[in-house]
């Protein structure tokens, strides 16, 4: 059988916890900060920063992009879309 710290009676083994994609998850704290209708994150398994819409509406509004600043611009285009299906 091959050996491997997961193996039963294996003596423990300390591992040090990671912060996967700091920057990227600063980027999305300070976005966060500066975007009072929208709870956005960053992903770290998808990669990907995500914002939801923290107003009323019939169905959930969830973004997400690549980059902050994609992300800020599908942001804008999912409320200029919510304000002209407001207003039909």
């Amino acid at each position: 059988m091959a050996g491997g710290r997961h193996r039963l009676r294996t003596p423990h083994e300390a591992v040090w916890p990671r912060r996967w994609d700091a920057n990227r998850r600063r980027q999305a704290e300070a976005l966060d900060d500066q975007e009072s209708a929208w709870l956005i994150v960053y992903g770290p398994w998808s990669r990907l920063f995500w914002a939801f819409a923290a107003w009323p509406a019939p169905s959930p509004v969830v973004v997400d992009a690549r980059t902050a600043d994609g992300l800020r611009e599908e942001m804008r285009a999912a409320e200029s879309l919510a304000l002209t299906e407001g207003r039909s």
